[in-house]
């Protein structure tokens, strides 16, 4: 189980990867050559490719299932 802290950890992390994907998408449309984003407390700047888009897609998912799995265990200890 995951305690309020991480939580809050992995929802951060999730709103990056979102504001990342937005920025990817962006520069993809717009043509830029380079695209800029933040990971973790890391910056990192890379050229644009749906290859980069998709990984982080599964990173997302990825998150978002382990804060379910999270709550699942937690709704089961409740009742």
């Amino acid at each position: 189980m995951l305690d309020a802290k991480e939580k809050e950890n992995l929802q951060a992390q999730i709103l990056k990867i979102q504001a990342a994907k937005s920025a990817i998408l962006d520069a993809l449309t717009t043509g830029k050559d380079i695209v800029e984003y933040e990971v973790g407390q890391t910056k990192v700047k890379k050229t644009p490719s749906m290859a980069l888009y998709n990984s982080l897609d599964r990173l997302e998912s990825n998150l978002k299932a382990k804060l379910a799995s999270s709550a699942s265990i937690q709704f089961r200890f409740a009742n």
